[in-house]
């Protein structure tokens, strides 16, 4: 069968008959979920930032300065995700 031929029926997946569930509805809950898949990653690049911090203080190596810029920029890169996904929503 060709792919077209499946995305015409529909991959062959019926919904039972009480469940009714609109494709906005689907679309904003899973918009939802990425929010807040972000946020955690926000959160978790927001605490590897602050343990980066501590290490420092703690022990210095070579790479220590590599260490902390990394962290910072999966810092942004997790704001900007984030920030991506709220004007997506």
């Amino acid at each position: 069968m060709s792919a077209l031929y499946l995305f015409q029926l529909g991959f062959g997946v019926q919904q039972p008959a009480g469940i009714v569930v609109s494709d906005d509805l689907m679309a904003m809950v899973v918009k939802i979920l990425f929010v807040a898949a972000a946020a955690i990653y926000a959160v978790f690049a927001l605490v590897m930032v602050r343990q980066i911090h501590v290490m420092r203080h703690t022990l210095f190596t070579s790479l220590s300065g590599v260490v902390r810029i990394l962290g910072y920029v999966q810092l942004v890169l997790a704001g900007a995700v984030l920030i991506g996904f709220i004007t997506l929503l």
